[in-house]
């Protein structure tokens, strides 16, 4: 299937495994804009058998907010590990579809706000 971005400046279209017709069943599709504002490529893609043509709308942004997502909002030093997510918000409230070649600094501190708990020396946060 052939691909191509209205605005490559915005949003990048890398086939993966072509052959030699330039043809793929896949591709990864990067955000390129560095500008400080809300974005829109349109994504196509063609079916050569078919003439079938696919849209999608690439929408790239500014992250306004991150939200840590768990199922506790306590971690203890003894506790089994947890899985935690990272949720993007831009302005509006949208969330992201993806953070992909984002990298986060993880660093984990003594939580001194749970002085009241019996716990506190073990809570993190």
């Amino acid at each position: 299937m052939p691909r191509f971005s209205s605005r490559p400046e915005v949003a990048s279209i890398e086939l993966a495994g072509e052959d030699e017709r330039q043809c793929s069943q896949k591709a990864v599709v990067q955000a390129r804009s560095s500008q400080p504002t809300r974005l829109t490529s349109i994504i196509f893609a063609e079916d050569i058998m078919t003439g079938q043509v696919l849209r999608c709308d690439a929408i790239v942004d500014t992250i306004h907010s991150i939200q840590i997502v768990s199922t506790t909002r306590e971690l203890y030093l003894e506790d089994s590990p947890l899985e935690l997510k990272i949720q993007a918000l831009d302005s509006e409230g949208n969330t992201f579809s993806t953070l992909a070649g984002l990298v986060f600094d993880w660093t984990i501190v003594k939580d001194t706000e749970a002085d009241g708990f019996s716990d506190s020396h073990n809570a993190l946060r």
